[in-house]
């Protein structure tokens, strides 16, 4: 397996996390093993997030991961972000209506609990005033972008999110590549899947209620554990190379997040 860092060394890619509660960023931001730095939002409005942090970035790739959303496979995420870059798309999510039968939302808007974002390309055309007074409702003509291949459960052409105007405007204007999901067998989280349908992320939604309700608190809880779990399985081989091409090309910067994964690896093999 190649090692993300080496094919598109080119590209400032970070990862950026809205969060409000520093628990549950501990939790998700340690099932992330990419190397790239990682970067903690607070006191953002849902559109602010974008508008604010988002655009300003000095990254040239973004992945946007929510805190309550846990990955499962960092292999199958590197194969998607490669995938992704290879193919020159712009937004990478999954529709907020008609694939996840929680959210009945706008299946044009990708659901920004995960996406790959490529905001050197985005702040080419980026105007804050012409999306607001141009995406700000919905046109008969938006529908044309909508993943009709994907969609197979309840959706509306709403405006229900205040970033749905952002998002509408990023999927009518540059290409998006739109992931399928299902339904965890908690009945409530989500189960993402890759541009090969291979499952890698896990979102459980209701990140409000954790430390506060003891039914989501377990809940999110033991999805953390199942995502540690299917990592274990999955991505031994994945942390291996990523430590080997590391030590390869004397890259002195990432040896920090190398003794951060061998540690990782020295606790699985006990």
């Amino acid at each position: 397996m190649n090692v993300i860092i080496l094919k598109h060394e080119n590209m400032k890619i970070e990862i950026y996390t809205r969060s409000m509660n520093w628990q549950l960023y501990k939790l998700s931001s340690k099932t992330i093993l990419l190397p790239y730095k990682k970067n903690r939002c607070r006191f953002t409005s849902a559109d602010g997030y974008f508008y604010n942090n988002i655009m300003r970035s000095s990254a040239d790739i973004i992945l946007n991961i929510d805190e309550d959303a846990f990955v499962t496979d960092n292999g199958r995420l590197k194969a998607l972000l490669e995938y992704f870059l290879d193919n020159e798309y712009v937004n990478c999510g999954v529709p907020d209506g008609g694939v996840m039968q929680i959210r009945k939302h706008n299946p044009i808007v990708t659901n920004p609990f995960f996406n790959i974002l490529n905001v050197k390309k985005i702040k080419e055309q980026f105007n804050i005033e012409n999306i607001k007074n141009n995406y700000g409702i919905h046109k008969p003509e938006f529908e044309n972008y909508a993943p009709q291949h994907l969609l197979k459960n309840q959706y509306e052409y709403d405006f229900y999110e205040p970033y749905n105007p952002f998002f509408i405007w990023l999927s009518t204007n540059f290409k998006t590549l739109y992931l399928d999901a299902k339904e965890h067998k908690d009945g409530l989280s989500t189960e993402v899947l890759n541009h090969e349908g291979d499952p890698f992320l896990l979102h459980s939604w209701y990140s409000r209620f954790y430390l506060k309700d003891s039914l989501h608190t377990e809940r999110i809880n033991n999805l953390y554990k199942e995502a540690t779990n299917l990592e274990l399985q999955n991505n031994v081989t994945f942390l291996d190379k990523v430590i080997q091409k590391i030590d390869e090309l004397g890259m002195k910067h990432y040896y920090p997040i190398k003794y951060r994964i061998e540690k990782k690896l020295g606790t699985y093999l006990l």
